[in-house]
């Protein structure tokens, strides 16, 4: 069945305003929380590693546990976070291809699904949120047990 003119133009208005916002998403990857959470888990990771050097060591560092939980769970976040981002440029990449293999049909857009990359961005996301969440929680219980044992001390 061929398209009308009007409905041929709606098609390549339709497809032009899709392929600009995915093209946008790529865009505002950069800039998104994920970045945010990258930018959190490694200051963290600094952080924890400066407050070793500097206040503790003079006196000894105790419940080491906590602090090797903690840098666990934010090299975790790291990574899973990189993965994130990998996952979510690639769902994008799919979603332009899908857009160019419509456009040359004369059939209407169908609605549009969502892709397993999109699927497995959103379930990286929501790792790194926890994971992030756990490691900054297991690094602070570290430093409070340990500037409570330095306060105890004096």
């Amino acid at each position: 069945m061929e398209l009308s003119k009007e409905q041929q133009d709606i098609k390549y208005k339709w497809y032009s305003e899709a392929f600009n916002e995915a093209k946008g998403w790529a865009e505002k990857l950069s800039q998104s929380e994920d970045r945010l959470i990258l930018t959190i888990s490694s200051g963290a990771l600094v952080l924890s590693i400066t407050f070793i050097n500097t206040i503790i060591t003079s006196h000894g560092v105790q419940y080491i546990n906590y602090l090797k939980w903690s840098w666990i769970f934010l090299v975790i976040t790291i990574i899973v976070n990189l993965l994130s981002i990998w996952s979510a440029l690639k769902s994008t990449d799919k979603y332009i291809e899908r857009l160019n293999k419509w456009l040359p049909t004369n059939e209407m857009p169908a609605p549009n699904g969502r892709s397993f990359y999109f699927s497995l961005t959103r379930c990286l996301s929501n790792i790194s949120y926890i994971t992030l969440v756990i490691g900054i929680i297991s690094m602070t219980y570290f430093a409070w047990l340990n500037i409570n044992s330095l306060i105890l001390l004096k």
